[in-house]
């Protein structure tokens, strides 16, 4: 981890079989995906270049809800998001 809480791993896979990946694991584990981001899909519907870069958010509803509730500032961290 680097000074500012994030977290980088450098995988040996594209970027698309890395996210095909995880989503396929956080569906096996019972995780909600609530939203896949394609940044460089958006950017080439107009006419921008940018290297593939995808975000997913993702989290457990029944942990992040309680969490929430006792601590509302949490909601500024949840759901859970990667960057790829």
């Amino acid at each position: 981890m680097n000074g500012s809480g994030i977290i980088e791993v450098t995988g040996e896979s594209s970027v698309l079989d890395t996210v095909e990946h995880l989503e396929q694991l956080l569906t096996e584990r019972g995780t909600r995906i609530f939203a896949k981001i394609d940044h460089s899909a958006e950017a080439k519907a107009c006419g921008l270049a940018l290297r593939q870069t995808v975000v997913l958010i993702f989290g457990e509803r029944k942990a992040g809800t309680p969490l929430m509730a006792q601590h509302p500032t949490l909601a500024l961290d949840l759901p859970l998001r990667v960057l790829i």
